[in-house]
């Protein structure tokens, strides 16, 4: 397992590393806002492979844009995953983690709105966007190929 917290400890969780689907870098002005830095690292886990440990009803929820919200402790302010989200993946930001997921990170997403002074890892799969539904599919499919 894969334990993780925010600045406080106020809120705990835990995640399977198996039920990481994807590690990502998201450029977007409010990924960019919300963490005060270039770009966010964030890991799609399957829902079934996290739960919380402790300080769940800490979590405050911010709309940064309409029907988008943000997840942050309210004793500390720092990000934490966003359960409060359709579908079977959770985000969390990997600078929340106490162990190292064992991967490095895949895709970097919304690179339109990427500072000049924000650095990329071009040898990974670069998106001017969120990236198409075919992208998603390929991509998952070359993953589990290479696996």
């Amino acid at each position: 397992m894969i334990k993780g917290r925010c600045l406080c400890g106020e809120i705990e969780f835990e995640l399977e590393p198996d039920g990481i689907v994807l590690f990502s870098n998201c450029y977007c002005k409010s990924c960019q806002r919300n963490s005060g830095a270039g770009f966010v690292s964030q890991l799609q886990v399957l829902r079934n492979t996290f739960c919380w440990l402790r300080g769940e009803n800490s979590i405050r929820l911010f709309e940064s844009s309409p029907g988008v919200n943000r997840a942050f402790c309210g004793n500390c302010g720092s990000r934490v995953p966003m359960t409060e989200v359709p579908g079977d993946f959770i985000p969390v930001p990997v600078g929340l983690l106490d162990n190292d997921p064992g991967l490095l990170p895949e895709v970097n997403m919304y690179l339109r709105a990427r500072e000049p002074w924000s650095l990329v890892d071009e040898d990974i799969d670069c998106l001017e966007g969120r990236g198409s539904p075919q992208f998603w599919e390929d991509f998952m499919k070359r993953k589990h190929s290479d696996a």
